[in-house]
């Protein structure tokens, strides 16, 4: 980002760099000594290629991986629209990663 000028709109603070494309993310980590949190699914055919390392941040991950959840908060206030059917319905056929 301070090579394209854009640093002021990216940067939170001296250690972390915001991006809004996973993409972007993964090229980024590829080429530079950092690293991040990414979905598996999106990493894996460069993790299998070598080009980027798996790691795990949790101290059972001898044992299991890390474990990650998600909700969605919904005013009751507000209908449901179709949109939103359509998410919960997407999302809860998930499977467990």
């Amino acid at each position: 980002m301070k090579q394209t000028a854009q640093e002021e709109t990216h940067n939170l603070s001296s250690r972390t760099i915001y991006s809004n494309s996973l993409r972007n993310s993964i090229e980024l980590i590829k080429y530079t000594e950092a690293w991040a949190m990414l979905p598996e699914f999106l990493c894996l055919k460069d993790i299998e290629a070598g080009e980027l390392n798996k790691m795990y941040i949790s101290p059972t991950a001898s044992t299991r991986p890390n474990q990650w959840a998600t909700e969605i908060s919904w005013l009751t206030a507000r209908p449901r629209n179709a949109v939103m059917d359509y998410m919960i319905d997407e999302l809860a056929k998930l499977p467990n990663r």
